[in-house]
């Protein structure tokens, strides 16, 4: 596929030497069959016995020793280490092509497509890196560092677990991007959140992917930032893409070509900056993006935005997981620090140069460590970048706070630069620092008025033009052209991605520049009217850090008053204002004081998201957190996840509050905040764990936390996720005692024999281990209760084996004829069966489990229910509302769960189904606006428990405390 050819006697013959895309791909062959042998734990006669395959033909397979292997081969070898033989069979394409398939026009062109996007996208603009802007420029494959994504588990469908906190994952990019299909991908302003897209650009553009994102070999990548296509009249269709791109390439690729690449589900559209946006084509761009996953359902698509401009679970209909950019914790500071100093010295610094370097790399590093308003700035890699740079401009010296930050890099980029360097006028322009800050706000304020992330080169012109008039010193030095000119080649916050247009090195500093130049216009009437639009958040907090105290007053009273008469914007309006009080060096008590009363309103939080949302106000809200007195344990667990998702050691003291608290949710909380916050794992169980009353749950996803765990008396629940091996968990003998495990995202594990060890083993879950086939050793254990996700299981026949077994739940695509022919014990309480093919969303059988009282069923059951009536104890029942009104009524039934609910509740319709209801719980998925109560109020005694975000009404006839609502 990437051969050079020459042509020998009208032949095509291949030259002997491979392009460093083949040999690319020849070694990342070899690389993934031996990480499927360190996987399996297999040796090389263990894979010759395994793969039915002779030794010589595996052996020339692993050691990447010039032959070829074949489609059979690979195949054999793909089943046994459980490797997708597809990837295997694409990746021996690329270094040697079947010659019997004549080359098309799509293969030359995809050489060039992904040639021009290895050159496009193989580096970054780091700022401040060095002090001329021909020398900022850093190799992706040094600049990128793998940071941490966050992702939530669904809501609880089981009713008596709806109270249950969503199990949050931390895992480096590479591994949590592990087998999803399409993401959703959060961040702050210069989280790095475009430079993961970009990474995984050029990765799958040079076959260099890590094992982990394997099944993406072989994709195309589109990357589009959407600030660019949005300008434009329409969205562009796939053949459009490189055009709207201004790709020189647009016009050589073949004619559908596109199109066969994103319906053969090898494309990766890669959409930036969904924030950038603006609010008025948001909504034909989310059309625009529905119509390509109507299209092309099997490519990858990754989205990008910062953390409120899209709604949680907007996209949730669509398949996409929801994954957010954690801050950078101490470890990735200090390698980034190592890094960005690394990577000066190789810009030809001296040999005195080079040493200075490395000093000044130890002493930001040991400054950020002992001072805790620079570890807080220090947690995006832009930030980051800035203290790097300013600590080496200013010989060690930082600023405190954020604007002080922003002011000296400013100062830096804008003249210091060219000072220090001895630059003077290259383009005929000589201008201060105060008047290129001054044109630089004009740019910087139109794009935010305008909701504009790209400038027209004519707009920015007749932006500066109009500047003249006050700056006549600026306008005798030449046109509105030139000067723009120089603003672009010499301060270094401008960057022209095409001829038309320009854009900000980064949109913090537009935001910044743009609140400066409202705060200095007196728009403060322009700043309340847009505080409703997320485009305009950092903008509202750079603007107060700007103002002088009357002003920011008046911003922040503004926010208030806003959120007070706005309910459906009232949370973030007033989380906003206090997110303002720590941009204002100095503000009226009274003002404060309201901000406080407000915010104290919504602690403690009510629900697990409002928790999030809390944390997004940073160490500030430690202060504002209410102690364990007086709460409940729900409460309880709330705060502390508040605290936790702050994401940094800070939270440390006040965890230390809730530590001899009792309360199982609470607990279970506890029990992972140290995967969470990044704590030193022996001080947190020191000064935590070590506290736990008993009978809590303790989440380890590392080695080091394995072996440090409590042990059983006081975490008798231990959930282990991550690739650990059998024998890594046998040896650690964090088991022994154990009544509850949890096995979860471990692709190592292949065997459940070690488990023979554990009589007292009662409850056992296995979720997404896809190794696991047989569950044949589970039979030595007592177990009670089951839940299974395991994509590669297609027997249950021997769990009707598990006497014991009451609690079971199927979380897979198992394909049954009906409930009567599946496999499990009869004698079963408890049923939930989720994600079922088609085929099998029927209850046709159910009347089996005479003893069951609680079912769950599939998203979208088919086919008459009446079959519950014939269960003389099931008095519990989950399950998707539907759209049509359930047929039948099921007297019995006195408590209902409704889960992944995305629209309101036919509550009239339940109530005639389930004239017994006593307990109702709702879990919305998505925004509701509105869920009216009234049909249930004449119920006496009716709990019922909502979560998600809506507007509860109805609920005056209810008794008091019988409504809950966790929005």
């Amino acid at each position: 596929m990437f051969g050079s050819v020459r042509m020998n006697n009208d032949e095509h013959v291949r030259e002997l030497e491979p392009t460093p895309e083949e040999a690319h791909a020849r070694k990342a062959l070899s690389v993934l069959l031996r990480h499927g042998m360190d996987q399996q734990r297999l040796n090389v006669d263990q894979l010759v016995r395994r793969s039915s395959l002779g030794r010589t033909t595996v052996s020339q397979a692993l050691n990447n020793n010039g032959s070829v292997p074949t489609d059979r081969t690979l195949r054999e070898l793909a089943r046994a280490l459980h490797i997708d033989a597809e990837l295997l069979i694409d990746l021996r394409r690329r270094f040697a092509p079947d010659s019997s398939i004549p080359s098309n026009p799509d293969t030359h062109f995809e050489n060039r497509y992904r040639v021009y996007l290895a050159r496009r996208h193989s580096q970054l603009e780091i700022i401040g890196l060095d002090l001329t802007h021909d020398r900022s420029r850093w190799p992706l494959d040094t600049a990128y560092l793998s940071l941490e994504l966050a992702t939530a588990s669904e809501f609880a469908t089981l009713h008596d677990q709806a109270g249950a906190a969503p199990t949050i994952r931390v895992q480096r990019a590479e591994d949590t991007l592990a087998g999803l299909d399409r993401v959703l991908i959060r961040g702050l302003a210069g989280s790095g959140k475009t430079t993961l897209l970009q990474w995984l650009t050029v990765m799958a553009t040079k076959s260099q992917l890590p094992v982990q994102l394997m099944k993406l070999s072989g994709h195309i990548p589109f990357l589009l930032p959407l600030r660019t296509l949005v300008r434009r009249q329409s969205l562009p269709t796939p053949a459009e893409f490189l055009a709207h791109l201004d790709c020189p390439l647009a016009t050589a690729q073949p004619e559908g070509w596109a199109d066969r690449v994103l319906s053969a589900g090898r494309g990766m559209v890669l959409l930036d900056g969904v924030d950038e946006v603006p609010q008025a084509d948001r909504k034909r761009t989310y059309r625009w993006l529905e119509e390509l996953l109507a299209a092309y359902p099997d490519s990858f698509f990754a989205v990008t935005t910062r953390p409120t401009a899209v709604q949680e679970g907007q996209f949730s209909n669509e398949g996409f997981a929801e994954l957010t950019v954690r801050p950078m914790d101490g470890r990735d500071v200090a390698v980034f620090i190592d890094r960005w100093h690394e990577a000066a010295r190789d810009r030809n610094a001296t040999r005195e140069e080079a040493a200075q370097l490395t000093g000044l790399a130890e002493r930001l590093k040991d400054t950020v460590r002992a001072q805790r308003n620079l570890a807080q700035l220090a947690t995006t890699p832009l930030l980051c970048a800035l203290l790097c740079a300013l600590h080496r401009v200013r010989r060690g010296h930082l600023p405190r706070g954020r604007k002080a930050l922003y002011d000296a890099a400013l100062s830096m980029l804008l003249i210091r630069r060219d000072d220090e360097r001895d630059v003077q006028a290259p383009e005929g322009i000589t201008l201060d620092e105060q008047q290129s800050a001054q044109l630089l706000q004009r740019l910087a304020y139109w794009m935010i008025r305008n909701g504009q992330a790209e400038l027209d080169r004519t707009d920015g012109e007749h932006e500066i033009a109009a500047a003249f008039p006050a700056m006549p010193a600026v306008a005798e030095q030449g046109d509105a052209a030139r000067v723009l000119d120089h603003l672009i080649a010499r301060t270094g916050l401008l960057r022209q991605p095409t001829a038309e247009t320009i854009d900000f090195i980064h949109r913090t500093f537009q935001d910044y520049l743009g609140a400066k130049a409202a705060v200095e216009a007196r728009d403060f009437g322009l700043l309340d009217r847009h505080s409703e639009d997320d485009q305009w958040e950092d903008v509202l907090q750079m603007a107060v850090a700007h103002a002088r105290p009357d002003e920011a007053e008046r911003i922040i009273t503004d926010l208030i008053a806003r959120g007070d008469r706005t309910p459906e914007q009232r949370v973030r309006l007033h989380l906003l204002a206090a997110a303002c009080l720590e941009q204002a060096t100095q503000l009226d008590p009274a003002v404060r004081a309201e901000v406080v009363k407000r915010v104290t309103r919504l602690v403690p939080p009510r629900s697990w998201k409002q928790a999030a949302r809390l944390a997004g106000c940073g160490g500030m809200l430690l202060d504002l957190l209410p102690g364990p007195e007086e709460l409940t344990d729900q409460e309880r667990a709330f705060v502390v996840h508040a605290a936790l998702a702050i994401g940094d050691e800070s939270a440390m003291p006040f965890l230390k509050r809730y530590r001899e608290t009792v309360g199982p949710l609470l607990w279970d909380q506890l029990g992972s905040g140290w995967h969470v916050s990044h704590p030193d794992p022996q001080e947190y169980v020191r000064e935590i764990l070590s506290y736990c009353p008993g009978g809590g749950r303790v989440t380890v996803r590392t080695t080091a936390q394995l072996g440090l765990a409590p042990p059983a008396d006081a975490f008798p629940r231990l959930w282990v996720e991550g690739p650990f091996s059998a024998k890594a968990l046998a040896e650690s003998g964090q088991l022994t005692g154990r009544n509850e495990v949890v096995l979860s995202n471990n692709e190592v594990l292949d065997s459940l024999e070690f488990l023979r060890q554990y009589p007292q083993l009662t409850q056992l879950d296995l979720r997404a281990c896809p190794a696991i086939t047989d569950l044949v050793p589970l039979t030595d254990l007592a177990l009670t209760r089951l839940d299974l996700d395991l994509p590669s299981l297609r027997n249950l026949q021997i769990v009707e084996s598990f006497g014991k077994l009451e609690r079971l739940r199927l979380d897979m695509p198992l394909d049954y004829p009906s409930l009567a022919e599946l496999p499990v014990p009869p004698g079963l309480t408890v049923l939930e069966l989720l994600n079922c093919p088609p085929t099998t969303r029927t209850i046709t059988g159910v009347k089996r489990f005479q003893q069951l009282k609680h079912l769950t069923l599939p998203a979208a059951c088919t086919g008459d229910l009446g079959e519950l009536n014939d269960l003389p104890a099931l008095t519990s029942l989950s399950f998707v509302p539907p759209r049509e009104p359930l047929r039948g009524s099921f007297p019995r039934v006195s408590t209902v769960a409704l889960y992944q609910a995305t629209e309101p509740v036919d509550l009239a319709g339940l109530l005639q189904a389930f004239p017994a209801l006593s307990y109702l719980h709702i879990g919305f998925t998505r925004p509701v606006d509105t869920l009216d109560l009234t049909p249930l109020s004449k119920i006496s005694e009716l709990a019922v428990e909502v979560w998600g975000e809506c507007r509860v009404v109805g609920n005056e006839g209810f008794s008091p405390g019988k409504v809950k609502h966790y929005p």
